[in-house]
């Protein structure tokens, strides 16, 4: 991993409190998100997705963090990953 994580400058970067989620305010969604991106191994990464997967969208409601998520995504898999 590089010295600058792009994802981690994304998640940084967006006001994540004019964003809704399943619960309400997000403010700390990008927390979340961070902990994705440096979990280890696959079964961190499944247990932080449990917390994401609800939160954003869930059945058929997508709330508006997500789209601050979807950009996330891109610039995260600009680094190695395990």
């Amino acid at each position: 991993m590089s010295d600058t994580d792009l994802g981690q400058v994304v998640i940084q970067r967006v006001d994540w409190s004019r964003y809704w989620t399943s619960t309400g305010s997000p403010e700390l969604f990008g927390n979340i998100l961070s902990k994705l991106l440096q979990a280890g191994t696959p079964d961190e990464s499944r247990e932080v997705w449990n917390g994401i997967e609800n939160s954003v969208f869930a059945q058929d409601t997508i709330f508006s963090a997500v789209e601050p998520t979807i950009d996330v995504i891109p610039a995260a898999l600009v680094e190695d990953r395990p």
